[in-house]
């Protein structure tokens, strides 16, 4: 009888009588390199093509038998790896810029004939756990796609579909003060300064649904769809669109915009998003408010506080620049009533 390969692993499985005198080696390096890499082995893949196959040997040291794949190189586009039809557990990292990988399974070891329906998809970046498995139909899989129990992310979490949420109470969403608002577009919190609901559209935070204005909110009423309640000051400037109309209960403050010197940097000597307020002689400053001055790149917007609370310190603002030498500072509060739209206020 002569050696065979395992499919799984192609580890070299001696016959009876086989490797007589030489066995020893085989089985050493069956251990001490193929078993290794298949538990704990990383390997750099450079990808070259559109599809590419893992490759795959018998016996010896390969691509296709290793536990962590990080895929690197410059394809040019999107790319498929195909996997051998195996049962095998492997981790991927994309590290190729800007293109995702989707890793499928060959109907043939080193093939590029994808079996089945199946595929995983890997943006730039990111590192997935997956399986490949052999009977039936060759497919691949996610390993973690559901988890029993809680599950606490303590750093950021991106989620790269829709949510769904089966649950019968409620999602707590991020809280805090009017001083603590940073988001990007589409992010929503609850105010407690102002006890409101509020949503970032990219430009300013508005409150979301009725009630919850700068008073605390209507108190009492039970079920009843009654008040709707606004801010008494208008803090950056609105524009109101084209062919709408917008109302407000009154009176209505449309606050001084800021005035003051800052600089722009990334917070030492290069350009940066760090604007530095040096010194306040009116006005606040606000999440969404634009700022102006010499050098500043148009439509920059505050998106994120600093040490910063609205006069003197640092915030983070949309563009970057480099304005080392203090300029002066200035805001604009106004609300642009577009030709064709109406604001009236009531009160």
């Amino acid at each position: 009888m002569t050696t065979t390969y395992n499919n799984n692993l192609r580890i070299a499985e001696i016959a009876t009588g086989d490797q007589a005198g030489v066995w020893g080696t085989t089985t050493n390096y069956n251990l001490a390199t193929l078993l290794t890499e298949a538990i704990s082995g990383f390997s750099q893949v450079s990808v070259t093509s559109s599809a590419q196959a893992l490759v795959s040997t018998d016996g010896t040291s390969d691509q296709a038998r290793q536990a962590v794949i990080e895929l690197i190189g410059t394809p040019g586009s999107n790319f498929f790896i195909y996997a051998p039809p195996a049962n095998k557990i492997y981790i991927f990292k994309n590290s190729v810029t800007t293109y995702t990988a989707t890793i499928r399974v060959a109907t043939a070891r080193n093939g590029t004939t994808q079996s089945g329906a199946t595929e995983i998809s890997i943006p730039s970046g990111r590192t997935v756990i997956v399986y490949t498995k052999s009977s039936g139909t060759p497919s691949i899989y996610e390993a973690i796609n559901s988890i029993a129990g809680d599950f606490l992310v303590n750093g950021g979490l991106a989620v790269g579909g829709n949510g769904a949420f089966a649950g019968t109470g409620g999602v707590t969403l991020p809280v805090g003060t009017t001083l603590q608002q940073a988001g990007s577009q589409g992010t929503i919190r609850y105010n407690t300064t102002l006890s409101r609901f509020e949503g970032y559209n990219g430009t300013v935070w508005d409150g979301i649904g009725g009630g919850g204005g700068a008073g605390g909110g209507a108190t009492g009423g039970g079920q009843n769809q009654v008040f709707y309640e606004n801010d008494q000051a208008v803090t950056v400037s609105y524009t109101i669109p084209a062919s709408t109309n917008a109302m407000t209960a009154g009176p209505i403050t449309v606050n001084t915009g800021f005035a003051g010197t800052a600089t722009i940097s990334d917070g030492s000597v290069s350009a940066g998003t760090v604007l530095n307020v040096l010194t306040r002689t009116a006005g606040k400053l606000y999440i969404g408010t634009i700022i102006e001055g010499t050098g500043v790149p148009a439509n920059t917007t505050i998106v994120a506080f600093g040490t910063g609370t609205g006069e003197t310190g640092t915030y983070t603002v949309s563009n970057s620049a480099s304005l080392l030498t203090a300029f002066a500072l200035t805001t604009t509060v106004a609300v642009t009533i577009t030709s064709g739209s109406n604001w009236v206020v009531v009160g």
